[in-house]
């Protein structure tokens, strides 16, 4: 499994707090290192919509799930 380690780049993206569209593949990880990165979003982001092809919905960013192996989610302050 790999490690998750976002660049600096990327906590300064965060910390702007602005909008931001990722792919979300938490079955690539092992699931502590897929719960560390939820709470790494969760610092700086509260919501976001998750997008599965067909269906839209809202939750919490400390809410996502780490059994589903692939969607898109925008992350909203």
């Amino acid at each position: 499994m790999q490690s998750l380690s976002p660049s600096q780049s990327m906590h300064e993206l965060f910390e702007r707090r602005v909008p931001v569209m990722l792919e979300y593949s938490p079955d690539v990880y092992a699931p502590g290192v897929a719960h560390d990165f939820i709470a790494l979003l969760s610092r700086y982001y509260e919501k976001c919509m998750i997008f599965d092809g067909y269906n839209q919905a809202e939750m919490k960013v400390v809410d996502l799930p780490i059994s589903i192996a692939h969607t898109n989610i925008l992350l909203l302050p």
